[in-house]
């Protein structure tokens, strides 16, 4: 899928940052909705925040376009299991 539109890519941006949003440098705090095209929303419709493995995601659904969208973080930090199993296997 190729998004050409500017208004469409900053509405997944958005919701991209929102995912990460206790994670330096972002910082923000999430809303419930972010502007899509010609006056549309997308609403979140769940998440998944600091799971237990530092998993984090945001899912949105647009109901003029009918369009879900789902972004999401991997792990995060210094002290998650994926970085120390890899410093263990090296």
């Amino acid at each position: 899928m190729t998004v050409t539109s500017a208004a469409k890519l900053n509405a997944y941006a958005t919701i991209a940052k929102q995912t990460y949003y206790d994670f330096a440098p972002y910082d923000i705090e999430p809303t419930p909705t972010v502007a899509g095209l010609n006056g549309s929303l997308y609403t979140e419709i769940t998440q998944i925040v600091n799971g237990p493995l530092g998993f984090q995601a945001r899912a949105f659904f647009n109901e003029t376009t009918n369009e879900l969208v789902i972004a999401f973080t991997g792990t995060e930090g210094a002290d998650d299991l994926d970085v120390k199993a890899w410093r263990c296997a090296t």
